[in-house]
């Protein structure tokens, strides 16, 4: 075993002292085997990370006021095994929140193992984006989101970019929109969001052609795309529980 090895785990068997109490509760059974396999096999970055995630967890359930329950193994086992691949905070947060969620004995039924797939496909861009698609379709105050029948409407492909620019500051108007099509591209694929009008066949219309050339430009009608029930209840589970009162 190489030095930078030793010093890893030496880490990591310091830092996983802080959360070794909300380690026990989300894994039950499979505590040990967890801490084994982070102690044993897990270099400095997997650890970290793991600290980070398993901290926000602890604190988002003691400000939610929730007892948490152990997750069943098909769901925390490749929830843990994503989530401390990933450095990106905004991402650890979604991470955080979905094992919180998860843990949660009045919603564990509604946390999903698909989301841990969903989840961790996305981007910190496409994450960005969703955060702006959440705030939309949550009830709040006086807002109260329009319901359709394929899902909750969110807006047009402009109103998407406009919440998307943030992450192309900087970039060529052509070279941002492109990146914005595939990432709405992306978020249709993982099934988080639709069309709102029923041509599933019509293209998006961002690619023209022109002879053997792709020439990029602006939709040549106006899109409007809802949050699929799916979706919504994705993003739900991906955002951390509300207080009970």
């Amino acid at each position: 075993m190489d030095d930078s090895t030793k010093e890893a785990l030496a880490y990591g068997a310091k830092a996983l002292e802080n959360v070794t109490d909300i380690l026990n509760k989300l894994a039950g059974p499979l505590a040990e085997e967890v801490g084994l396999t982070l102690g044993d096999r897990a270099r400095e970055y997997r650890i970290k990370n793991a600290v980070k995630i398993f901290a926000r967890v602890k604190k988002m359930l003691a400000q939610a006021g929730i007892q948490p329950t152990s997750i069943p193994p098909r769901l925390f086992l490749p929830a843990i095994d994503a989530a401390t691949v990933e450095a990106e905070e905004t991402l650890q947060e979604r991470w955080a929140a979905l094992l919180a969620n998860a843990s949660d004995p009045e919603r564990r039924n509604t946390v999903l193992p698909s989301y841990v797939e969903v989840l961790k496909q996305l981007t910190p861009e496409e994450s960005l984006v969703l955060d702006r698609v959440h705030d939309q379709v949550t009830v709040n105050g006086s807002h109260q989101p329009t319901i359709t029948e394929r899902g909750i409407l969110i807006g047009t492909s402009e109103t998407l970019f406009q919440w998307a620019l943030p992450s192309y500051s900087g970039w060529e108007f052509e070279e941002a929109w492109k990146a914005f099509v595939l990432l709405i591209d992306d978020l249709i694929r993982l099934g988080i969001i639709s069309r709102a009008d029923n041509q599933d066949d019509d293209p998006f219309s961002a690619y023209k052609y022109s002879g053997n050339v792709v020439k990029l430009g602006p939709p040549s009608v106006t899109i409007e795309y809802v949050i699929t029930p799916f979706g919504h209840a994705f993003l739900s589970a991906c955002h951390k529980p509300i207080r009970r009162e």
